[in-house]
């Protein structure tokens, strides 16, 4: 959460900003929440034409880096949000259009018992 007034940052649950007492924001206004590729040696990417879908959002980091590993292992194309914040903001994970429903299957296989 940021507040619009002086911009600071507070981690999650706090309402108000303790300096300013206005109402905070999850982002500030005109200013979109990045998306950027897994690979940090490739140039940041935000998805303006729509061609990823959100198959995934939690705080988990653990399961988050179990989902990158088992996408990379499938050759999906995908891209991670607030992967990086230091803030308990959720992560999201969204897959190319045309592999939305391969990667639903992956993620149920994480919800199975081993056998």
């Amino acid at each position: 959460m940021i507040c619009p007034e002086c911009r600071a940052e507070y981690v999650g649950g706090v309402k108000i900003c303790v300096d300013c007492g206005v109402p905070l924001v999850e982002h500030l206004p005109g200013e979109e929440p990045e998306l950027t590729p897994l690979d940090d040696d490739v140039a940041p990417v935000v998805d303006h034409d729509g061609n990823y879908e959100e198959v995934y959002v939690g705080l988990n980091r653990a399961e988050v880096a179990i989902i990158k590993s088992m996408f990379d292992d499938a050759g999906f194309d995908y891209l991670c949000e607030n992967e990086q914040q230091i803030t308990a903001l959720p992560m999201r994970i969204l897959v190319r259009r045309d592999q939305v429903d391969e990667a639903l299957v992956v993620l149920r296989s994480l919800d199975e018992p081993e056998t």
